[in-house]
Formats: C-alpha cells, structure tokens, sequence
C-alpha cells in the first residue's frame, strides 16, 4: 500500500502518518519510497533517535506524553497528537520558544472513558483551546481520538460519531482547526465516514 493509493481512495484526507514505532530505519526509508512522508512515534527516545539518521520526513508524537520528556519530544516533532493538558501546553510553549520553533498541535479527547488512554474530557476543551491561543509558537490545529480498544465496531462508531460532531462544533467558533486526527489499521475506514482528516497506520503499513 503506498500514500497515493490511499490519498485517491480516500480524496477528503489530508495526510496519512506511518506509525514507526518498533520499526527500523530501514523500512522507513523504504515507506519513504512508498511515497509517505509523515511518520509518527509513541517513545520520546526512539523518535530522538530516528530523527538523527535526518530522513526527509515530518515527524508526529502520538503517545502519551510524559512532561520530562517533552524537551525531547519538541526537539525532533513537528506535530504532537496527544495534548490532554495545560501543563503540557505551557511546556511546549517554552522549549518551541528557546528553539525558535513552531509545534503543531492536537487536542487529544477520551471519549472511549478508558483510563489507560490519555485525553480530556469535552467540558475541558474549550480551556485548553483558549490557553493554546496565547501562545505564540503553537499552531493548534484540530483533534486526536482513539476508537475503544475492545475494536467493538459498534462502539467505535458511537465514538467517531461524537468525535465528528464535537469537531464540527468546535469548528465554528476556531476555524483553524482543520484536523482531526482519527482511525488506526483496523477502523480508519470508519474513521473516514466519520470526519477524519488524518489517519494513524502501523500495522497495516508495516507487514
């Protein structure tokens, strides 16, 4: 599967990230020749170390962000899909500024109520998105959702749906943000159906 062919299948995406994680050098560059240049990690760590080989590509962190790593991860991303807090806000707003850099940034919502997944709930977005707005090096660009990691495809669906509807809400009122990330290897066709502008894929990629 190479990006053209999903980028035709699916005319309404914007981008699609490679998930790297756990995967060498070697067959991202052979992603690259696949025609993908967006690829995302989960490990502050392993994303410092990829990013040294200096490939053409945008890097994403997708994981759950720990705050003594977000140095790190600022460093070597350009986009982060997992902000779930204020803190973290601030922080990226510091380490962009000593780096002269601007982030691109995703509010990540939990709307699966699973507490090993990170995000906020919805009545905390509208606080994040006003504190993302004094920043000068962050560029919030829309949201992240994960699906129910059951994959119940009945209860995935009630979750890109409200996912869908939050974001066309919220839309309105913060027209910059265009993206919402959303739909991994085993529902991004459903992830589309419902809004999504960017989908995650690993596995599917990587085999």
């Amino acid at each position: 599967m190479n990006q053209n062919t999903l980028l035709t299948q699916f005319p309404k995406l914007h981008m699609v990230v490679a998930v790297s994680k756990n995967h060498p050098v070697s067959a991202i560059e052979s992603k690259i020749t696949d025609g993908f240049s967006h690829f995302g990690e989960n490990k502050a760590q392993e994303l410092s170390d990829k990013a040294k080989a200096q490939l053409p590509v945008t890097w994403h962190f997708i994981g759950r962000i720990q705050t003594n790593k977000l140095k790190i991860i600022v460093e070597h991303a350009s986009w982060i899909h997992s902000v779930d807090s204020v803190k973290q806000i601030e922080l990226i707003e510091k380490y962009a500024a000593s780096l002269n850099k601007d982030i691109h940034i995703l509010i990540q919502l939990n709307l699966t109520t699973e507490d090993q997944k990170g995000g906020i709930q919805i009545k905390d977005l509208e606080n994040l998105i006003a504190k993302c707005n004094t920043c000068s090096h962050i560029r919030l660009k829309g949201l992240m959702v994960m699906g129910p990691s059951s994959g119940d495809l009945v209860l995935t669906e009630a979750c890109f749906k409200a996912a869908q509807h939050i974001f066309l809400l919220t839309q309105k009122s913060h027209p910059e943000m265009t993206e919402l990330s959303m739909g991994m290897s085993h529902d991004y066709g459903l992830a589309y159906q419902y809004g999504s502008t960017c989908f995650r894929l690993g596995t599917v990629l990587f085999t």
